[in-house]
């Protein structure tokens, strides 16, 4: 009677309804309605008003999706990206997901199934490949690796801007010019291979009265980047460079990565040298290291070295000889090589995936290897004389193999894996430790500045201490910044696992339309399910086989399923 100035049933029964379908003012205790208290019934028009907003966002969403489907040219536009970037969370099965953001992604994909009527198929995360596939967002060669460990390709605005400013210095401009040779007349050359642009390693052999003179010469990275700058906090969240059978993804924007920093051909660059003295033996001695500036005068591939190594008695056959020297040193002091056939995918002109060895073991690559090796022994033996903290890198004594097991399993990949079962992972510490694979008291990492930060802050060490008598770096700053990187570079390493699996995934997926069959051979036989060794990939993976199956044996499968994108690959002994 209060309300409707009457009291008749139809009013009770109006009410009644208004009542049951508020959700904001009233709260329902049995038959009876309770007001709410004001501060209670403001957060509750909040949420319905953030709840109209999300569903008006939603509604624009969909419209613009049905405009790319219509027209793949249909823009989309940036507020847009909180739905695009949800969807491929969703797709890759991202860690980021939480419960709050898994129930926007349902309601989104629901939205679409029932509005834009394309038969998604599957779980949500099927759902969403497909819908981002529709949409033009994913393609046959998206590696969901890189979204899943939040991995970002592009760099910002302000490191690109700041990158762009970093030039080359004459060695007059240099401010360590007093003490920072001038080697530019040095015979230098670079090995890589034939796509590679970002080039932070050269080598020089002269010869003198003596014997020889070797450099290795690394670009001086660390002159070029102030620690802290917009561009060095970019490299450490980066941690590292990756490379994709699409393309790399650079630590540093490619203004620096393969332009001011790479060391190009017939161009003055910033250099960190390491410099001996070698005898007509091929023994190395007298080692020292300075800040230098060089011009490489040649540039190879690792083709290349290995034809002239085969056909040509030059200078590189005298580095050669020095390379072995060194290795033979080395497995005297126990060092040994580890055998492991690797292959990488490699994204042809015509959009077709090849596969190309990765052979360790080739003459190109053992000699670089070898001077790597031992221009990183130096400098951590640098480090250690002169009390420079810097991140050594080591691994403990392996265990020694059971001859009896190893006896039973033929050369090759079985044996080659049950070898590399007995080694222990390596290890970063701040005071040197022995690596017991490569056969050396101390070893560091600081050839590779432009690809791996690590090198770059080893690099930093160095250099300072060169130039002001002190590191840039004391031990308790060095270990908080290396500490500051761990999640990045655990990121970086999972990346690097998963991607390697998905671009041999979708090599395989992609030959499977010509034959299902591939040959393996059997690891270990002592998981629940066996381990084999695929060929041409090489890659490992579980898979049930009939009894008596034993290490080394070769078996023929059958590929009953594959896809790439979600990792799953079932297998089958062949009939």
């Amino acid at each position: 009677a209060l309300y409707f100035g009457k009291d008749e049933i139809h009013d009770h029964l109006m009410l009644r309804l208004a009542l049951l379908c508020d959700s904001i003012y009233f709260k329902r205790k049995k038959e009876f309605f309770i007001p709410r208290p004001p501060l209670v019934v403001d957060e509750l028009k909040r949420a319905e008003e953030s709840k109209r907003k999300r569903l008006e966002a939603q509604e624009s969403a969909l419209r613009h999706f049905a405009d790319r489907l219509e027209n793949p040219q249909a823009p989309l536009p940036a507020t847009l990206n909180f739905y695009l970037t949800l969807l491929k969370d969703t797709a890759v099965n991202s860690p980021n997901l939480d419960p709050s953001r898994q129930k926007e992604a349902k309601e989104l994909l629901d939205a679409c199934q029932e509005k834009l009527k394309l038969g998604l198929n599957g779980q949500r995360p099927e759902q969403a490949y497909q819908l981002l596939r529709h949409l033009g967002e994913f393609s046959d060669l998206t590696n969901p690796a890189i979204i899943r460990n939040n991995i970002r390709p592009e760099f910002p605005e302000a490191v690109l801007k700041q990158a762009a400013e970093i030039s080359i210095p004459s060695l007059e401009q240099c401010p360590d010019r007093e003490i920072r040779l001038d080697l530019t007349a040095l015979p230098a050359f670079t090995v890589d291979d034939h796509n590679t642009k970002d080039m932070d390693d050269a080598i020089s052999i002269e010869r003198t009265p003596t014997g020889y003179r070797l450099g290795v010469h690394i670009s001086d990275v660390a002159a070029l980047l102030p620690p802290d700058s917009s561009v060095d906090l970019e490299a450490r969240r980066r941690t590292t460079s990756f490379y994709f059978a699409d393309g790399p993804i650079n630590m540093l924007p490619e203004s620096l990565s393969q332009q001011t920093c790479s060391l190009v051909e017939n161009q003055a660059r910033l250099c960190l040298s390491c410099l001996w003295d070698v005898d007509y033996n091929f023994n190395v001695s007298n080692g020292q290291i300075s800040p230098s500036v060089i011009s490489v005068k040649k540039r190879y591939s690792y083709e290349e070295v290995d034809k002239l190594l085969e056909t040509s008695d030059s200078d590189l056959n005298i580095l050669y000889n020095i390379a072995s020297g060194c290795e033979a040193l080395r497995v005297t002091a126990g060092g040994f090589k580890v055998n492991k056939r690797e292959v990488m995918v490699v994204l042809k002109e015509d959009g077709e995936l090849g596969l190309v060895e990765m052979d360790e073991n080739a003459p190109g690559h053992s000699l670089i290897g070898e001077m790597m090796v031992l221009c990183n022994q130096f400098i951590a033996d640098f480090a250690i004389k002169h009390n420079i903290p810097i991140v050594f890198r080591g691994q403990p004594p392996s265990e020694a193999p059971d001859q009896s097991v190893l006896e039973k399993i033929p050369q090759g990949p079985a044996r080659d894996y049950a070898i590399r079962t007995t080694l222990k992972p390596s290890s970063l510490s701040f005071d040197p430790i022995p690596h017991s694979t490569l056969g050396i008291a101390a070893y560091t990492q600081a050839t590779s500045p432009i690809r791996r930060y690590l090198d770059l802050c080893n690099q930093r060490q160095i250099l300072w201490f060169l130039r002001h008598g002190q590191p840039c770096y004391s031990r308790s700053e060095y270990e908080k910044l290396i500490s500051e990187t761990e999640e990045f570079r655990a990121a970086a390493g999972m990346l690097v696992r998963e991607s390697r699996r998905f671009w041999l995934l979708k090599y395989l997926e992609r030959r499977m339309t010509q034959s299902r069959t591939i040959q393996a051979t059997v690891l270990r036989t002592d998981f629940k399910t066996p381990m084999v060794e695929l060929d041409e990939v090489f890659l490992p993976t579980l898979v049930k086989l009939p009894g008596g199956a034993k290490p080394g044996d070769v078996v023929n499968l059958r590929i009953t399923r594959i896809d790439a994108a979600f990792d799953d690959l079932r297998l089958e002994v062949a009939q």
